[in-house]
């Protein structure tokens, strides 16, 4: 049964890593490697992107798909194709370059900056939550003499309760900026709702605190350690949490039923604060090549911390990524979807194949998800 994943949709829409918590003086330094450039696409023929460009350009066509997509096969970049408007007012165009929030995909660089802690040794992902947040009531991250540990937040098996079914998100979700540390005062009052390890039940509160254990660790803010550890050494210039003023007008704004909420002042870019860690990523399809580039290298994590990253666990859950078996053939992929803004995303990587494709959509994931299982059967041909 697929693994189904949505990002606050209900409401609007493995082998341990870096063993030993006794962190070096000096964290050791990202790699060696040199970030990779993927080449500029060549625009020659190829099956994959052909067939893809043919879809989207007919779903386009019936105003059935709004976006931007990006395909990567053998290591490189061989189409990048953009369909539908980024603004329907202004008439400007979705572009390869165009923002959009890529919601629930931005699980993975959480898990990625945890890993990557590992990786240093400053953290270990069976480290118990507790051991990071002394203030969080400790009785209520354990349950049946097991606690919950950073593997449980990453694979969604804490067994942690869920925020959406607290009056506070009723009245908070999507009206204000939230600091992460006032939807923990919120959550962390309640007790486990099973025991850690035994259950999947996918959360966005398991990335919150995953993102705080980051900020714990690391001494930095969120957005600074991610820039600094992976989106500035990467290239990765047009990918970030809070959108700078002088990117706003490469921005797609999101659209339902036709309609965009992305100016209404009910919904503005801080709202998003709500899904920290979980889903606050802006990026490019560009940018995300570069991201897919460097896990196949070594610039982001050492094979260690990628194995982790890659093995399914419970529902085929990975770190922040899905890992299935699709026609015989290995598959990592997520999507996501901000639902009251319209927008959705989704990525797939076919390791074997060395084949990378990414779409971001200013369309709600009711309309854009049939694309889903359409571009993972093409991508594993």
């Amino acid at each position: 049964m697929r693994a189904v994943v949505f990002f606050f949709a209900s409401i609007l829409g493995c082998a341990a890593c870096g063993e030993g918590a006794s962190p070096p003086a000096t964290p050791a330094p990202a790699s060696s490697e040199a970030p990779p450039e993927p080449a500029a696409p060549s625009e020659e023929p190829n099956a994959l992107a052909d067939a893809l460009d043919a879809m989207f350009a007919e779903a386009e066509a019936k105003s059935a798909f709004s976006g931007s997509v990006i395909v990567v096969d053998g290591g490189k970049v061989v189409r990048e194709r953009s369909y539908g408007l980024a603004d329907q007012d202004a008439a400007r165009k979705n572009a390869p370059d165009t923002i959009f929030r890529v919601a629930s995909v931005s699980k993975q660089f959480t898990a990625t900056a945890i890993l990557a802690l590992a990786r240093d040794g400053q953290l270990a992902v069976d480290d118990p939550v507790s051991k990071f947040l002394p203030d969080y009531p400790k009785d209520n991250l354990e349950k049946d003499g097991v606690e919950v540990t950073l593997h449980h937040l990453l694979t969604h098996t804490s067994g942690l309760p869920d925020p959406r079914a607290t009056s506070w998100f009723r009245q908070a979700a999507w009206r204000r900026a939230i600091d992460p540390q006032e939807q923990v005062k919120a959550v962390s009052s309640s007790p486990l709702v099973s025991t850690p390890g035994s259950y999947y039940a996918y959360l966005n509160y398991n990335f919150l605190l995953a993102a705080l254990v980051v900020e714990k660790v690391s001494g930095q803010p969120f957005e600074a350690f991610l820039r600094e550890r992976f989106f500035g050494p990467l290239g990765m210039k047009d990918t970030g949490m809070t959108l700078p003023a002088d990117s706003a007008a490469r921005a797609a704004l999101g659209y339902t039923d036709g309609v965009t909420m992305s100016d209404d002042p009910s919904f503005k870019d801080r709202d998003l604060t709500l899904a920290f860690g979980s889903g606050q990523i802006y990026s490019t399809v560009r940018d995300l090549a570069l991201w897919d580039r460097a896990l196949a290298g070594d610039a982001v994590l050492a094979a260690a911390q990628k194995e982790a990253l890659f093995t399914p666990n419970m529902s085929d859950y990975a770190y922040g990524w899905i890992v299935q078996k699709k026609g015989g053939v290995t598959v990592e992929w997520h999507n996501g979807a901000l639902s009251p803004l319209g927008f959705s995303a989704f990525i797939i990587r076919v390791p074997s194949k060395d084949r990378f494709v990414a779409y971001l959509s200013n369309m709600e994931i009711e309309k854009i998800s049939p694309f889903e299982a359409k571009v993972t059967a093409l991508a594993v041909k």
